[in-house]
């Protein structure tokens, strides 16, 4: 028993190792939306006319040795999956002139084979295809998925917890510029995208911590505190940021101390100093 868990913790450990390599696994990574291939096919300034609807699913198995199973899979895929194509690909694509939803299912049934078989999914399939307003018949709009810094940040009681910013190193934010997610978008950037980033540009948008390096930290923090996540502009002044920061703080410290609960900051490189900075010009907010 052992040396067969060895054996199958040996075979997934290599394929791991291979799968970013279109050589050995060439399939499989034309369903990786990091790689290269699909980068280039899902070009970001180009748009497809008409709608979009996705049927999504994760499988979920109750017996213990499914969801070992599973558990072994999710290292190769780096994300929930139907034990075929990965989340994060069934939420990409090219972008689409029209609308573009989603219906995401999840449980022990669900897998990529049996979406045709499964009611849930059936319904919904036949909904996309005859509906005019999905997201009135329990669509959801179609949206890169933040699974580990979104179920974190939602409170799973109503009863007060100690709040926790957590405020990232440089470059740890995401930027938009309008609607175009600019950083970081590999292809964009190559092809003059981080121009749009220059210290003058305009409707810039720091709209969230990266949640593949601080998702997990996030998630633990959440078992025990409101996290607020705080991205920032990091291309601005640090004294900039450290305003913004104070006035979120102010906002939360005032919930919080009437339960007499603190308010506490993780800060990991640059964010650290827009904390610092925020200590030293807010001197009364941090007493």
């Amino acid at each position: 028993m052992l040396q067969t868990f060895k054996d199958i913790g040996d075979f997934v450990a290599a394929v791991i190792k291979e799968r970013t390599d279109p050589a050995t696994l060439s399939g499989l990574e034309a369903v990786m939306p990091e790689s290269a291939f699909i980068k280039l096919i899902n070009w970001p300034s180009v748009k497809v006319p008409g709608d979009l609807a996705v049927i999504a699913g994760d499988i979920d198995p109750e017996a213990w040795w499914a969801r070992l199973l599973v558990w072994l899979s999710d290292r190769f895929y780096e994300s929930d999956h139907d034990l075929v194509v990965n989340r994060p690909s069934m939420y990409g694509g090219v972008k689409r002139s029209g609308k573009a939803v989603v219906s995401y299912h999840k449980g022990p049934e669900v897998n990529h084979f049996r979406y045709f078989e499964n009611q849930a999914s059936v319904r919904m399939m036949v909904k996309a295809l005859t509906g005019k307003d999905l997201e009135q018949e329990g669509f959801e709009p179609l949206t890169k998925p933040t699974v580990d810094v979104a179920r974190a940040v939602v409170s799973r009681s109503a009863e007060p917890k100690p709040v926790v910013f957590v405020i990232p190193g440089i470059m740890g934010s995401e930027l938009q510029v309008d609607d175009d997610h600019v950083w970081l978008d590999v292809p964009d950037l190559i092809f003059g995208g981080f121009k749009r980033l220059r210290i003058e540009a305009e409707k810039v948008t720091a709209t969230q911590v990266f949640a593949r390096y601080y998702g997990e930290l996030i998630q633990f923090l959440a078992q025990a505190h409101k996290v607020l996540p705080f991205p920032f502009d990091w291309r601005l002044p640090v004294e900039q940021e450290a305003d913004r920061l104070a006035r979120d703080l102010w906002i939360e410290y005032g919930a919080a101390r009437q339960h007499n609960e603190p308010v506490r900051i993780v800060a990991h490189s640059m964010g650290g100093l827009v904390a610092r900075a925020m200590i030293a010009r807010h001197e009364s907010l941090w007493r």
